[in-house]
């Protein structure tokens, strides 16, 4: 009897191994690229709490996708980007009152990606960002020198640049893709988690928070590379 059941493992492991041999010799890795645009809507998490909108602003970059096997590959995708916050005053003081920052970077995500079908294919992406601060504006329709707004937690950084200009997170997608003879298209919602502060943070400095939350939605062009 145990030398029966020890043949059928055999023989189930067998064709096991012949099944996923012949799924990767039928399958050819893929290798694509092309650029990519869209719109960012921003805010920045801060401890003590300030009261945001979400400041909405673009990003635009190149997008390198290889997958090495099937459902799965990475992404790398060199971009510059706008994000930032809009604070709100309404509970504040005025709600006429207006300050937003644009915070410009270059950034790098390099993620894995994972996907699902064949031509039309739903496709997860998740990993590490890196980003250098390129440039900041302030926007505000009062003066810094004699009209602060009397209450709110966000005019300490009134006035003051960004302190941090490296800022590292974690991102993650939810997409569709739709595949052609000539092209790729996606279509794709992504979250980014920013695990750095752009304010210093010791026991002095106003915030002990201070870090980028971004939703991300973009449109990608990719030509597909035999």
């Amino acid at each position: 009897m145990n030398k029966i059941v020890n043949i059928f493992f055999f023989l189930l492991l067998f064709c096991f191994a012949s099944f996923e041999l012949k799924a990767q010799r039928y399958f050819k890795p893929e290798l694509s690229f092309g650029p990519f645009a869209g719109a960012t809507l921003s805010k920045v998490s801060f401890t003590p709490t300030v009261k945001q909108d979400y400041f909405v602003s673009y990003i635009i970059g190149f997008k390198f996708r290889y997958i090495s096997e099937k459902n799965l590959g990475f992404l790398l995708e060199p971009s510059f980007s706008n994000y930032g916050w809009k604070e709100n005053f309404a509970e504040y003081t005025d709600p006429t009152l207006e300050y937003s920052r644009r915070i410009s970077y270059f950034e790098l995500p390099f993620l894995t990606h994972v996907y699902f079908g064949d031509k039309k294919r739903i496709f997860i992406n998740a990993g590490p960002v890196a980003r250098i601060l390129l440039s900041e504006k302030e926007s505000m329709n009062f003066s810094l020198e004699n009209e602060l707004p009397p209450t709110t937690n966000g005019r300490d950084a009134y006035g003051n640049s960004i302190e941090h200009t490296f800022d590292y997170g974690i991102s993650a997608g939810l997409g569709f893709e739709l595949q052609t003879k000539k092209a790729n298209f996606l279509l794709e919602g992504r979250y980014y988690f920013g695990l750095g502060d752009i304010f210093n943070n010791h026991k002095r400095d106003p915030y002990s928070k201070s870090a980028n939350q971004n939703i991300i939605i973009t449109f990608s062009y990719l030509i597909p590379r035999k």
